[in-house]
């Protein structure tokens, strides 16, 4: 992943993770502006590399990735509020996969899911101790998943450029 790719996804994931941290709520305007940024940047990809495969390529790898996180997320939230009559994922968090799923493909999706998954748990434990732990007019044990997900996120990039070895 290039750096204008990395840094159009972890700043507007970092803006994310204040707002569901204070909020419980990631606004549309920045997941439809990472959306509109991967966009222009592959449009400007495949523009300068006159449309080789490797651009294509990129592009397919990032739909197929939108589709599996952001569709993946909605089927479970759905069918889990389904069958236990409580809420999983909020709308914004099946939002943003969408978008991060763009940006990383399906196996940096997945990699970023899972350890995601794995800061959610330490989240859960800490969260509630702290003052983002009580955020008026939220439903009481709701925990934000964006700053998980920047986690897993991070956690992807930083091995893709080959900084975690």
């Amino acid at each position: 992943m290039g750096v204008a790719l990395a840094c159009s996804l972890l700043g507007p994931l970092a803006s994310a993770c204040v707002f569901d941290l204070r909020e419980r709520r990631i606004p549309n305007k920045l997941v439809a502006g990472m959306v509109l940024l991967w966009c222009v940047l592959n449009a400007a990809a495949l523009t300068m590399a006159c449309g080789s495969m490797d651009a294509w390529e990129a592009v397919g790898s990032g739909i197929a990735g939108a589709l599996v996180l952001g569709g993946g997320s909605l089927v479970l939230a759905w069918g889990f509020e389904r069958f236990t009559g409580r809420t999983s994922f909020g709308g914004g968090d099946v939002k943003l996969l969408f978008a991060m799923g763009l940006y990383l493909g399906v196996l940096g999706g997945l990699c970023c899911l899972l350890v995601a998954c794995i800061a959610a748990v330490a989240l859960a434990v800490v969260i509630p101790r702290t003052r983002f732990g009580r955020v008026p007019g939220s439903v009481p044990g709701q925990i934000p998943f964006a700053p998980a997900l920047f986690a897993g996120a991070l956690v992807c990039v930083l091995a893709s450029s080959g900084v975690l070895g």
